[in-house]
Protein backbone atom coordinates (compact mmCIF):
# COMPACT_ATOMS: atom_id res chain seq x y z
CA UNK A 1 0.00 0.00 0.00
CA UNK A 2 1.01 3.44 -1.02
CA UNK A 3 1.93 5.76 1.35
CA UNK A 4 -1.14 8.44 0.25
CA UNK A 5 -3.63 5.57 0.28
CA UNK A 6 -2.33 4.48 3.48
CA UNK A 7 -3.13 7.80 4.98
CA UNK A 8 -6.25 8.40 3.04
CA UNK A 9 -7.89 5.36 4.31
CA UNK A 10 -6.45 5.71 7.97
CA UNK A 11 -8.30 9.21 7.86
CA UNK A 12 -11.17 7.95 6.31
CA UNK A 13 -12.35 5.06 8.62
CA UNK A 14 -11.57 6.89 11.63
CA UNK A 15 -13.90 9.68 10.46
CA UNK A 16 -16.33 7.02 9.88
CA UNK A 17 -16.14 5.54 13.41
CA UNK A 18 -15.93 8.76 14.98
CA UNK A 19 -12.35 8.35 16.76
CA UNK A 20 -11.68 11.60 18.55
CA UNK A 21 -7.78 10.71 17.44
CA UNK A 22 -5.88 8.67 15.14
CA UNK A 23 -2.02 7.71 14.67
CA UNK A 24 -0.51 8.12 11.15
CA UNK A 25 2.98 7.64 9.95
CA UNK A 26 5.24 10.30 9.79
CA UNK A 27 6.19 11.03 6.37
CA UNK A 28 6.75 14.85 4.67
CA UNK A 29 4.09 14.18 2.19
CA UNK A 30 1.61 12.92 5.52
CA UNK A 31 3.21 15.99 7.06
CA UNK A 32 2.08 18.78 4.33
CA UNK A 33 -1.44 17.00 3.83
CA UNK A 34 -2.38 17.28 7.27
CA UNK A 35 -0.91 20.77 7.65
CA UNK A 36 -3.86 21.22 4.35
CA UNK A 37 -6.56 19.42 6.45
CA UNK A 38 -6.21 21.90 9.62
CA UNK A 39 -5.94 25.33 7.23
CA UNK A 40 -9.39 23.73 5.78
CA UNK A 41 -10.62 23.18 9.45
CA UNK A 42 -10.96 19.26 8.77
CA UNK A 43 -9.00 18.71 11.59
CA UNK A 44 -8.20 20.51 14.66
CA UNK A 45 -4.69 19.44 14.80
CA UNK A 46 -1.71 17.05 14.53
CA UNK A 47 1.33 16.42 16.67
CA UNK A 48 4.54 14.57 16.07
CA UNK A 49 5.14 11.60 18.34
CA UNK A 50 8.36 9.40 17.22
CA UNK A 51 7.67 7.88 13.79
CA UNK A 52 4.01 9.10 13.60
CA UNK A 53 1.43 11.65 13.17
CA UNK A 54 -1.24 12.32 16.25
CA UNK A 55 -4.10 13.69 14.35
CA UNK A 56 -6.57 14.97 16.31
CA UNK A 57 -10.08 14.81 14.56
CA UNK A 58 -13.48 16.90 14.72
CA UNK A 59 -16.79 14.73 14.56
CA UNK A 60 -17.48 15.52 10.92
CA UNK A 61 -17.65 12.45 8.43
CA UNK A 62 -15.17 12.80 5.81
CA UNK A 63 -14.68 11.08 2.47
CA UNK A 64 -11.72 10.93 0.78
CA UNK A 65 -11.55 9.69 -3.01
CA UNK A 66 -8.59 9.15 -4.55
CA UNK A 67 -7.57 10.39 -8.52
CA UNK A 68 -4.22 9.96 -8.74
CA UNK A 69 -2.92 6.21 -8.50
CA UNK A 70 0.40 4.81 -8.24
CA UNK A 71 -0.05 3.70 -11.81
CA UNK A 72 -2.22 6.34 -13.29
CA UNK A 73 -1.39 10.16 -12.16
CA UNK A 74 -4.20 12.49 -13.45
CA UNK A 75 -2.52 15.98 -14.11
CA UNK A 76 -4.63 18.75 -15.18
CA UNK A 77 -3.96 22.34 -15.95
CA UNK A 78 -5.43 25.38 -13.80
CA UNK A 79 -8.45 26.49 -16.47
CA UNK A 80 -9.37 22.54 -16.22
CA UNK A 81 -9.29 21.71 -12.35
CA UNK A 82 -12.83 20.10 -11.70
CA UNK A 83 -15.21 22.10 -9.38
CA UNK A 84 -16.21 20.14 -5.86
CA UNK A 85 -20.46 19.22 -6.31
CA UNK A 86 -22.37 21.60 -3.65
CA UNK A 87 -19.23 23.02 -2.16
CA UNK A 88 -19.19 20.44 0.64
CA UNK A 89 -15.43 19.69 -0.15
CA UNK A 90 -12.78 20.31 -1.96
CA UNK A 91 -10.08 18.87 -4.60
CA UNK A 92 -5.75 18.46 -3.54
CA UNK A 93 -3.42 19.43 -6.04
CA UNK A 94 0.18 18.58 -5.80
CA UNK A 95 2.46 21.47 -7.44
CA UNK A 96 5.66 22.16 -7.92
CA UNK A 97 5.15 24.73 -5.51
CA UNK A 98 3.75 21.75 -2.96
CA UNK A 99 -0.08 21.02 -1.86
CA UNK A 100 -3.25 23.40 -2.65
CA UNK A 101 -6.83 23.04 -2.66
CA UNK A 102 -8.78 23.78 -5.98
CA UNK A 103 -9.66 27.41 -5.29
CA UNK A 104 -5.76 27.90 -3.90
CA UNK A 105 -4.44 26.18 -7.43
CA UNK A 106 -6.90 28.67 -9.47
CA UNK A 107 -6.11 32.00 -7.96
CA UNK A 108 -2.56 31.04 -8.44
CA UNK A 109 -3.10 29.63 -11.73
CA UNK A 110 -1.43 26.60 -11.06
CA UNK A 111 -2.05 22.87 -12.45
CA UNK A 112 -0.26 19.83 -11.40
CA UNK A 113 -1.59 16.47 -10.14
CA UNK A 114 -5.02 15.32 -9.13
CA UNK A 115 -4.37 13.80 -5.95
CA UNK A 116 -7.61 13.87 -4.38
CA UNK A 117 -11.39 14.89 -3.47
CA UNK A 118 -12.30 15.21 -0.02
CA UNK A 119 -16.15 15.79 0.85
CA UNK A 120 -17.76 16.67 4.03
CA UNK A 121 -20.55 13.84 3.83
Amino acid sequence: MSVKSNLFSTLQNASQKSKLYVYVDASKYAYRFLKLLATQGIIKGFSREDLQYKVDLKKILISIKMHSRPGKQVYTKSKHIPVCKNGLGFYVLSTKDGLYTDNQARSLNLGGELVCMISIA
